[in-house]
């Protein structure tokens, strides 16, 4: 062992006279005393080995050394699998899809911590592939790489892993959104490509140049075929005006003339002569992530806010009606007591991009699915009535943004205000009073819509009983009925004053699915 180093004032016999005091401190100032300790106890050869040389899953198993003075805690040993290559743990996490496996172990969890992993991951998780027990492409092969063997997923296997990716904190909005487009391209090698119809050159160029991002100038195609079993293997069609039954594929024997519409990282429509063959949404979400719709406590960031419009969106179908006007519909369920606490949650942190999106998704499970399943079919959407006193609570200090979160409310549901809320009541007298001491500011805003809904608040009983079904509310999907006369009084009373329009909303958000397909596209990031 080395002897130990003499400190500069020792006073024992035999120790050298001290230095000249100035040159002491010179001396000190120029070189710091060295910290008093024990010297290592290892060869300088040991503690220098190089790091690169450790492999990361040994290294992360290997336990610290224990403080000074203490006994050395011995090293775990690793076990068989954790000392496999880490293309054999992908492998072998990519054919059971366990997520407990990176949960065993941090080796285990740095090995399946890549980012080609959480790519795949999504892709399986959203993607729903009708024909599964068809073989891949050599396209479709190198798009699902480093899967090596294709496993088809059930609808039930596709909730679990969507609810288990979700919970992960990599699944972000982002990692989500570069993936979709991919699940597009997969969904279109699946029902045109790999379909054997013949395109026009010209047409094949197109969409050659739109499946690899490069060009969305054009999004409509055509292409024939005397096969039309080939498109159908697994998909229900739909006939207009009737019910799919086995008729509709022997209307038109002879060759076939097929049509390929698609909306970027929304929807693949494809169609022949009348007969709608498949509409298919851009991904498969089966339940809207609890988490993400409750939100924070600290409230929804901007991210949060995308990453519901990016599932509302690319999730939904499209559905015509009578008048051939487009609809939104959705097969995506959620919990709507967990939803609304999300309202509640986006109305106390001031949110009213959140809370429009929640209301919106709410409308969605409700009248495409609470209502069909329901033997009373004529209920209304409602909301809870409290959400109205919530707004008549915070957010007073802003009246204009304070005003804009009741309106909101009342798009979504008018028939669900309270009408014998004290709350609601001094709400619309406060905003009245304020339209006439600033008219200038207040008066086209809280004044018109706040006498509106004095009147309305009145007549909402008597319009309430006589309404019958769901024609029969104030508002449609965020479209003001103008046929009722309560509506037309909103139009010439509010609206119109401010030169606005109250249309479907389903179809708006400040989020554009088209904006991120083309890779040149750089979508600014939201402020988070």
């Amino acid at each position: 062992m080395a002897p130990r180093s003499r400190r500069a004032d020792d006073t024992r016999p035999n120790s050298a006279p001290p230095l000249n005091r100035d040159r002491v401190s010179k001396t000190v100032s120029a070189k710091p005393k060295r910290r008093p300790g024990r010297p290592f106890k290892f060869p300088r050869s040991d503690s220098s080995q190089s790091q690169s040389s450790r492999s990361p899953l040994s290294a992360i198993s290997a336990l610290s050394a224990s403080p000074a003075g203490a006994p050395l805690i011995r090293r775990r040993a690793l076990s068989r699998l954790e000392t496999v290559p880490v293309e054999v743990i992908e492998k072998i996490f990519l054919y059971s899809l366990n997520p407990n496996l990176p949960r065993a172990s941090p080796v285990l969890a740095i090995a399946l911590s890549r980012e080609h992993i959480y790519n795949l991951l999504i892709i399986l998780a959203l993607w729903n592939d009708p024909m599964a027990t068809d073989p891949l492409s050599p396209a479709m092969v190198a798009m699902l790489t480093p899967l090596d063997e294709y496993v088809p997923l059930s609808r039930n296997a596709r909730g679990k892993l969507q609810d288990s990716i979700f919970r992960c904190r990599w699944c972000t909005m982002r990692r989500v959104r570069d993936q979709i487009p991919q699940i597009v391209n997969l969904t279109l090698h699946r029902f045109w490509i790999n379909t054997g119809l013949e395109m026009d050159p010209e047409q094949q160029a197109a969409l050659d140049r739109f499946m690899k991002r490069e060009d969305m100038t054009t999004l409509s195609f055509t292409a024939t075929s005397g096969v039309i079993d080939r498109l159908a293997d697994g998909i229900k069609l739909e006939c207009p005006g009737q019910t799919y039954d086995q008729s509709c594929l022997a209307l038109r024997p002879g060759p076939h003339e097929y049509k390929l519409v698609i909306e970027p990282n929304v929807l693949i429509f494809i169609s022949t002569k009348g007969v709608g063959l498949t509409l298919r949404p851009a991904i498969e979400l089966q339940e809207f992530p609890g988490h993400l719709i409750r939100g924070s406590s600290t409230g929804f960031s901007a991210e949060d806010v995308a990453f519901l419009e990016l599932l509302r969106l690319c999730s939904n179908h499209r559905q015509w009606d009578d008048r051939d006007y487009p609809r939104h519909s959705t097969s995506t369920k959620v919990d709507r007591m967990a939803l609304h606490q999300g309202v509640r949650n986006a109305i106390r942190s001031q949110n009213l991009d959140a809370l429009t999106s929640l209301l919106k998704i709410d409308q969605f499970v409700y009248d495409f699915q609470v209502r069909e399943e329901s033997e009373e079919n004529g209920l209304p959407y409602t909301i809870p009535s409290d959400h109205f006193v919530t707004v008549t609570r915070v957010g007073r200090s802003n009246p204009r943004l304070n005003m804009a979160f009741f309106e909101t409310l009342v798009r979504a549901s008018a028939e669900s205000i309270p009408t014998n809320s004290l709350e609601v009541t001094q709400w619309t007298v406060d905003n009245i009073h304020l339209a006439e001491q600033n008219p200038t500011q207040y008066r086209e805003t809280n004044g018109n819509f706040a006498r509106w809904l004095s009147n309305f608040i009145l007549r909402l009983p008597l319009f309430i009983e006589r309404k019958a079904g769901f024609s029969q509310t104030l508002f449609r999907h965020g479209e003001l009925d103008l046929s009722k006369y309560e509506g037309r009084r909103y139009f010439e009373e509010v609206l119109q004053p401010r030169n606005e329009q109250m249309l479907y909303w389903m179809a708006e958000s400040s989020f554009h699915p088209e904006e991120f397909w083309l890779k040149s596209n750089k979508v600014p990031k939201p402020d988070v």
